[in-house]
């Protein structure tokens, strides 16, 4: 029987079996090894350890230690792991992890292709930190991100300085077909152009100095729902920009909520308007995930702030949400949910009154638990990570 630990490994196993050795080799180690600077740090960042010192002394006076599969290690020999192993090879795990699990899917999502959410969120760190470049008196890392909104999963990052440009990550990831939604600050007439070109899509929210003219008015449409009554002033116009060198015809969706005034601009011209105000609003979800790593895994405190160790670190920060979400998602599974309630569970009930706050919430139904990785599941893993899994522990990581 496995322990909750090995079987939250599990989708890593046989790559470390089979890589482990090669990577030793070419990184020139002969008695720390790959695998076990992986697990380790992984059973760091999944536990909530705080610091690199915390994880060692944690090695060296965990009573678990034997079950969990680990070794200690002296402080100087880990810390020379950061520096030892590239990034890279850690980057390889990550995608290994990306293309050979299968993750749940959202069905409301189906009909609207696949949908990645771009942001990017600031990590600050040591003025020591001379790469780190962010202002004069202040050093930080930006961790750039695409994030499936299909299945909640990290796709496409970037770890760089904090004053890196967040358009140029953008540019690097667009693919055929898919749809990027990203806040103000995304658009420029050259990147719409260039997604556009490329045949993907997007959907931005604009600033206020934008000039555009509007040719043709189309009807405000929700499908077969009512719109609700909490947007205000609501347009919908085919456009292009005045100052726009390429002339590209788009849509802007214009609309008031409260005091807030909201322009987005897309290349999607198949969906209705409410489909557009939507897809916008789900953006709130990698703002989750930005706060889902800083908080609930301790994301922000860096073990190394090494270039290669940050982006070591931040590799394992995404890897651990991988792997919690696929063990989720797995006893769930194992605990045999009907279709039928699956079918309750992610049903999609649009909030038609004035409350905004209620609406978000309605919208948001669809990311249900079997999505969504909560601090108290993070808690419960945490006191039983030793132990040999069993239905118990299946039943209270299913529901957490």
């Amino acid at each position: 029987m496995l322990t909750l630990f090995a079987q939250f490994l599990l989708p890593l196993s046989s790559y470390l079996d089979e890589q482990s050795a090669e990577i030793d080799e070419l990184s020139g180690s002969r008695s720390f090894y790959y695998a076990d600077f992986i697990r380790i740090l992984i059973y760091g960042m999944s536990i909530k350890i705080p610091s690199l010192r915390k994880l060692i002394l944690d090695l060296s006076s965990n009573v678990d230690l034997e079950k969990l599969e680990l070794k200690a290690v002296a402080f100087s020999t880990f810390k020379d792991g950061f520096s030892r192993f590239n990034y890279l090879l850690v980057n390889k795990l990550y995608i290994y992890l990306l293309r050979n699990v299968t993750f749940n899917k959202i069905p409301n999502l189906k009909d609207l292709g696949l949908v990645k959410l771009v942001d990017g969120s600031l990590f600050p760190t040591l003025n020591s930190v001379d790469w780190a470049g962010y202002k004069k008196h202040k050093k930080a890392i930006r961790l750039h991100l695409s994030f499936c909104l299909n299945t909640l999963c990290p796709s496409d990052f970037l770890i760089a300085k904090g004053n890196s440009c967040e358009r140029s990550f953008l540019r690097t990831i667009v693919e055929i077909g898919q749809t990027y939604i990203a806040d103000r600050g995304y658009f420029s007439f050259n990147l719409a152009h260039f997604i556009d070109q490329k045949r993907a899509f997007f959907i931005f929210r604009l600033k206020e100095n934008f000039i555009f003219e509007s040719f043709i008015t189309l009807d405000i449409t929700a499908g077969d729902q009512k719109m609700p009554l909490c947007f205000k002033a609501i347009k919908d116009d085919i456009i292009y920009f005045i100052n726009d060198p390429n002339k590209i015809v788009y849509r802007l969706v214009r609309f008031k909520v409260l005091t807030s005034h909201f322009t987005i601009c897309t290349n999607r011209f198949d969906l209705d308007t409410l489909q557009i105000i939507m897809l916008y609003a789900y953006r709130w979800q990698i703002e989750l995930f930005f706060k889902f790593i800083k908080r609930t895994l301790n994301g922000i405190h860096l073990f190394s702030t090494s270039e290669n160790g940050a982006q070591i670190h931040f590799l394992i920060i995404l890897i651990t949400a991988l792997l919690q979400l696929k063990l989720k998602q797995d006893c769930i599974a194992k605990m045999a949910i009907t279709k039928d309630n699956e079918t309750k569970n992610k049903k999609i009930t649009l909030y038609d009154q004035h409350d905004p706050s209620e609406w978000i919430k309605s919208i948001a139904q669809i990311f249900d638990n079997k999505c969504k990785i909560s601090s108290d599941w993070v808690f419960y893993f945490k006191n039983k990570i030793a132990q040999v899994i069993d239905y118990q522990i299946i039943a209270k990581l299913s529901s957490a």
